[in-house]
């Protein structure tokens, strides 16, 4: 693990020969900031997290339609060289027999948005399952053959590889099943995962048991699955999407800016709230500060992470999550009591 002086250590991005801040730069509607947030909170933020080292930054055609991508583009001009920049393809029920044709005309309409030549992480934001549903109205999850078959993803991963607009590709895996990741993980055009890791939800941590989560959605075996063929995680979401911090201020309420699925469905942002207030009243958790400098260090504290991915409504947001996060890992003995308050409250054997 190498680091800028003074600033956010690196580690290797699986078997790429890249190196990512252990903390990235997330840009969807969820926290809102490069979405809603203002031409100069956006910059701020932006040349606030180089500084500190922080190399790693993700966004998505989907974060505000487009506006997260464009915004991004025009925080980063100038400082290209100095950050890698993840964006990510829907692939539409529409799209069913051109996905191929679909992820190349997908990365130019965001590199056109970026105004960058390439991004250095293409994922495919279809999640691997073991059923999907063609008759969705919005990106559909991918079973297998979506991804391998003859003009499916992955070939159109490759033709944006070739073509010099990606250097390396990978799935995000929000609502994923592992059974599903599990036939496509080893695949070339996968160097990197988004998984979805926090305090409330670090079961892909853990390994598969025949027990059941209740609860929180179950990824158990997945980070076990990347770190086997070399390829590297990214964390996200790691606030719950804010429900941790809720949980520790006591109440449900979301930042102005907050957006995405938990801002249109309050009923949902609430269960997950009450989810996480099991949590932290197990642990003793008193503050939105303690909350914080926790959430952001339990990220990173296993050594198969390499980076975790957060979204910022503020900059007091980013910059509490940077001063977590140069602190490095948790104790050992801080680690394993968090996990043992999650496999108590939702895990059952």
């Amino acid at each position: 693990m190498s680091a800028t002086p003074g600033g956010l250590p690196r580690r290797p991005l699986g078997r790429s020969g890249i190196e990512a801040s252990i903390l990235g730069f997330g840009t969807g509607d969820n926290a809102g900031l490069m979405v809603l947030g203002t031409p100069a909170e956006r910059q701020r933020a932006v040349d606030v997290a180089i500084d500190s080292g922080m190399n790693y930054f993700d966004t998505s055609p989907d974060y505000g339609r487009g506006r997260a991508e464009e915004n991004l583009g025009r925080a980063l001009k100038g400082k290209r060289n100095r950050v890698l920049v993840t964006s990510k393809v829907e692939v539409m029920p529409a799209d069913r027999h051109r996905m191929a044709r679909k992820v190349v005309a997908s990365v130019d309409e965001s590199l056109r948005r970026l105004g960058m030549d390439h991004i250095d992480v293409l994922m495919i934001h279809n999640a691997p399952r073991l059923e999907n549903d063609w008759e969705r109205s919005t990106w559909t999850p991918f079973v297998a053959d979506d991804y391998l078959c003859e003009g499916g993803a992955f070939e159109g991963v490759a033709q944006v590889i070739a073509a010099g607009k990606a250097r390396l590709g990978g799935i995000a895996c929000e609502d994923a099943e592992p059974a599903g990741l599990a036939p496509v993980v080893a695949h070339p055009a996968v160097s990197v995962l988004n998984i979805w890791l926090n305090m409330l939800n670090p079961s892909s941590l853990l390994e598969q048991t025949a027990g059941r989560v209740n609860g929180p959605a179950d990824y158990r075996g997945m980070a076990g699955m990347a770190a086997a063929h070399g390829v590297a995680i990214s964390g996200f979401r790691a606030m719950g999407g804010g429900a941790l911090m809720s949980a520790a201020a006591r109440n449900f309420t979301r930042h102005p800016l907050a957006g995405g699925g938990f801002t249109r469905n309050a009923d949902e942002y609430r269960r997950e709230v009450e989810l996480a207030l099991r949590l932290v009243e197990r642990l003793g958790i008193g503050s939105t500060d303690e909350m914080a400098a926790k959430a952001y260090r339990f990220n990173i504290t296993d050594p198969r992470i390499t980076t975790t991915v957060a979204g910022y409504s503020e900059l007091s947001h980013l910059e509490s999550a940077i001063r977590a996060s140069v602190q490095g890992p948790l104790p050992a003995d801080e680690m394993a009591l968090i996990l043992s308050a999650w496999r108590e409250l939702f895990a059952t054997t």
